[in-house]
Protein backbone atom coordinates (compact mmCIF):
# COMPACT_ATOMS: atom_id res chain seq x y z
CA UNK A 1 0.00 0.00 0.00
CA UNK A 2 1.60 3.58 -1.08
CA UNK A 3 0.50 6.92 0.15
CA UNK A 4 -3.65 7.92 0.56
CA UNK A 5 -4.50 10.13 -1.70
CA UNK A 6 -5.07 13.85 0.02
CA UNK A 7 -8.89 13.52 1.14
CA UNK A 8 -11.38 15.06 -1.52
CA UNK A 9 -12.57 17.94 1.15
CA UNK A 10 -9.46 19.31 2.20
CA UNK A 11 -8.93 23.23 0.61
CA UNK A 12 -5.06 24.58 -0.19
CA UNK A 13 -3.29 26.82 2.00
CA UNK A 14 -4.55 30.69 1.50
CA UNK A 15 -2.39 33.95 0.95
CA UNK A 16 -2.44 36.04 3.48
CA UNK A 17 -2.42 39.09 1.06
CA UNK A 18 -2.69 41.40 3.72
CA UNK A 19 0.46 40.48 5.12
CA UNK A 20 3.95 41.05 4.07
CA UNK A 21 6.04 38.35 2.96
CA UNK A 22 9.57 37.96 4.61
CA UNK A 23 12.92 37.36 2.35
CA UNK A 24 15.26 35.13 3.74
CA UNK A 25 19.02 35.95 2.77
CA UNK A 26 20.28 32.72 3.72
CA UNK A 27 17.56 31.23 1.09
CA UNK A 28 17.66 33.49 -1.07
CA UNK A 29 13.64 33.28 -1.88
CA UNK A 30 10.72 35.28 -0.81
CA UNK A 31 8.41 33.35 1.64
CA UNK A 32 4.55 34.17 2.05
CA UNK A 33 1.96 33.54 4.62
CA UNK A 34 -0.64 31.18 4.14
CA UNK A 35 -3.83 30.31 6.38
CA UNK A 36 -4.15 26.66 6.63
CA UNK A 37 -7.46 24.46 6.22
CA UNK A 38 -7.26 24.17 9.72
CA UNK A 39 -6.52 27.24 10.86
CA UNK A 40 -2.70 27.62 11.07
CA UNK A 41 -0.60 30.34 9.55
CA UNK A 42 2.54 29.21 7.95
CA UNK A 43 5.54 30.71 5.88
CA UNK A 44 6.04 28.88 2.55
CA UNK A 45 6.58 29.73 -1.12
CA UNK A 46 3.68 30.90 -3.89
CA UNK A 47 5.50 28.49 -6.17
CA UNK A 48 5.63 25.47 -3.68
CA UNK A 49 1.48 26.16 -3.49
CA UNK A 50 0.68 26.45 -6.75
CA UNK A 51 2.34 23.23 -7.81
CA UNK A 52 0.90 21.29 -5.21
CA UNK A 53 4.11 20.88 -3.21
CA UNK A 54 2.57 22.20 -0.26
CA UNK A 55 -0.96 21.34 0.65
CA UNK A 56 -0.66 22.07 4.45
CA UNK A 57 1.24 23.57 7.34
CA UNK A 58 1.96 20.31 8.01
CA UNK A 59 -0.62 18.94 9.76
CA UNK A 60 -1.66 17.26 6.63
CA UNK A 61 0.62 14.51 7.26
CA UNK A 62 -1.32 13.37 10.23
CA UNK A 63 -4.15 12.75 7.73
CA UNK A 64 -2.29 11.25 4.72
CA UNK A 65 0.20 8.24 6.35
CA UNK A 66 2.53 7.41 4.95
CA UNK A 67 2.93 3.23 5.37
CA UNK A 68 6.29 2.83 4.01
CA UNK A 69 8.26 4.42 7.00
CA UNK A 70 10.80 5.52 4.29
CA UNK A 71 10.32 9.60 4.00
CA UNK A 72 13.17 10.14 5.39
CA UNK A 73 16.04 7.99 3.29
CA UNK A 74 17.62 8.85 0.56
CA UNK A 75 15.62 6.26 -1.83
CA UNK A 76 12.37 8.57 -0.71
CA UNK A 77 14.29 11.70 -1.66
CA UNK A 78 15.67 10.40 -5.00
CA UNK A 79 11.95 9.25 -5.84
CA UNK A 80 10.48 12.60 -4.50
CA UNK A 81 13.17 14.67 -6.78
CA UNK A 82 12.43 12.55 -9.61
CA UNK A 83 8.50 13.29 -9.64
CA UNK A 84 9.34 17.19 -9.26
CA UNK A 85 11.72 17.42 -11.92
CA UNK A 86 9.66 15.77 -14.50
CA UNK A 87 5.72 17.54 -13.26
CA UNK A 88 7.15 20.71 -11.35
CA UNK A 89 7.50 23.61 -13.94
CA UNK A 90 8.58 25.84 -10.97
CA UNK A 91 11.69 22.99 -9.94
CA UNK A 92 15.50 24.41 -11.41
CA UNK A 93 16.10 21.05 -13.40
CA UNK A 94 12.36 20.98 -15.04
CA UNK A 95 13.80 22.66 -18.43
CA UNK A 96 16.12 19.25 -18.80
CA UNK A 97 13.70 16.83 -17.75
CA UNK A 98 9.56 17.84 -17.91
CA UNK A 99 10.01 20.47 -20.10
CA UNK A 100 11.94 17.79 -22.83
CA UNK A 101 9.11 15.59 -22.44
CA UNK A 102 10.73 13.29 -19.69
CA UNK A 103 8.02 11.45 -18.08
CA UNK A 104 7.84 9.08 -15.18
CA UNK A 105 5.69 5.88 -15.87
CA UNK A 106 2.29 5.36 -14.00
CA UNK A 107 3.51 2.49 -11.94
CA UNK A 108 6.26 4.88 -10.00
CA UNK A 109 3.56 7.44 -9.23
CA UNK A 110 3.46 4.83 -6.25
CA UNK A 111 7.03 5.04 -3.98
CA UNK A 112 6.34 1.60 -3.21
CA UNK A 113 6.67 0.54 -6.51
CA UNK A 114 9.56 2.29 -7.17
CA UNK A 115 10.97 0.98 -4.28
CA UNK A 116 9.98 -2.67 -5.23
CA UNK A 117 11.48 -2.26 -8.51
CA UNK A 118 14.90 -0.55 -7.94
CA UNK A 119 15.40 -1.32 -4.15
CA UNK A 120 17.05 0.71 -1.73
CA UNK A 121 19.62 3.04 -3.42
CA UNK A 122 23.17 1.88 -2.47
CA UNK A 123 25.77 4.28 -0.99
CA UNK A 124 27.30 6.94 -3.34
CA UNK A 125 24.84 6.26 -5.84
CA UNK A 126 21.94 7.72 -7.63
CA UNK A 127 19.43 6.92 -10.02
CA UNK A 128 20.01 7.55 -13.37
CA UNK A 129 18.58 6.52 -16.81
CA UNK A 130 20.43 4.43 -19.76
CA UNK A 131 18.92 6.17 -22.30
CA UNK A 132 18.94 9.83 -21.61
CA UNK A 133 16.03 10.64 -23.69
CA UNK A 134 14.15 7.68 -22.24
CA UNK A 135 11.44 8.11 -19.45
CA UNK A 136 11.85 6.62 -16.10
CA UNK A 137 10.28 3.46 -15.63
CA UNK A 138 12.28 0.11 -14.49
CA UNK A 139 13.83 -0.90 -18.27
CA UNK A 140 15.23 2.66 -18.46
CA UNK A 141 16.62 2.64 -15.03
CA UNK A 142 19.76 1.83 -12.93
CA UNK A 143 21.57 2.74 -9.88
CA UNK A 144 24.97 4.69 -11.21
CA UNK A 145 27.85 6.63 -9.46
CA UNK A 146 27.98 10.03 -9.77
CA UNK A 147 30.86 10.22 -12.21
CA UNK A 148 29.06 7.68 -14.45
CA UNK A 149 25.65 10.12 -14.33
CA UNK A 150 27.44 13.25 -15.10
CA UNK A 151 28.15 11.47 -18.16
CA UNK A 152 24.98 10.77 -19.02
CA UNK A 153 24.33 14.13 -20.88
CA UNK A 154 22.37 15.39 -24.16
CA UNK A 155 26.02 16.19 -25.73
CA UNK A 156 27.71 12.83 -23.95
CA UNK A 157 29.56 11.45 -27.13
CA UNK A 158 29.57 7.58 -27.16
CA UNK A 159 31.25 4.94 -28.61
CA UNK A 160 30.51 1.57 -29.44
CA UNK A 161 33.17 -0.93 -29.97
CA UNK A 162 33.69 -4.66 -32.19
CA UNK A 163 32.17 -6.30 -29.19
CA UNK A 164 28.92 -4.18 -29.41
CA UNK A 165 29.90 -2.45 -25.78
CA UNK A 166 28.84 1.35 -26.09
CA UNK A 167 30.49 3.37 -23.49
CA UNK A 168 31.01 7.71 -23.21
CA UNK A 169 34.31 8.57 -25.06
CA UNK A 170 36.39 9.85 -21.74
CA UNK A 171 35.43 6.32 -20.06
CA UNK A 172 37.10 4.50 -22.92
CA UNK A 173 39.92 6.98 -22.64
CA UNK A 174 40.53 6.25 -19.11
CA UNK A 175 40.16 2.59 -19.50
CA UNK A 176 42.58 2.64 -22.70
CA UNK A 177 45.10 5.37 -20.60
CA UNK A 178 44.58 7.83 -23.11
CA UNK A 179 43.74 11.55 -22.92
CA UNK A 180 39.90 12.00 -24.28
CA UNK A 181 41.39 14.44 -26.47
CA UNK A 182 42.88 11.86 -28.72
CA UNK A 183 39.48 10.21 -29.17
CA UNK A 184 37.31 13.26 -29.34
CA UNK A 185 40.25 14.66 -32.02
CA UNK A 186 39.49 11.45 -33.97
CA UNK A 187 36.02 11.24 -33.90
CA UNK A 188 35.99 15.06 -35.38
CA UNK A 189 38.09 13.59 -38.24
CA UNK A 190 35.53 11.51 -39.51
CA UNK A 191 36.22 8.59 -38.19
CA UNK A 192 34.18 5.01 -37.01
CA UNK A 193 33.82 4.19 -33.65
CA UNK A 194 36.23 1.02 -34.60
CA UNK A 195 38.14 3.29 -36.05
CA UNK A 196 38.90 5.52 -32.54
CA UNK A 197 39.10 2.50 -30.59
CA UNK A 198 41.57 0.98 -33.10
CA UNK A 199 44.52 2.21 -31.20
Amino acid sequence: MGKRKTPEWWTLPILQEHIAPTFYEDANRWYYTFKCHCGMLFETQIKSVNAGLVKSCGCLRGIINTTHGMSNTKTYHVWNNMIRRCEDENNKDYHNYGERGIEVCTEWYDFENFLKDMEECPEGMTLGRKNNDGDYCKENCEWQSLEIQSLNKQNTVYLTDKNGITKPLVIWAKELGILPNMLYARKYRGLSDLEILDL
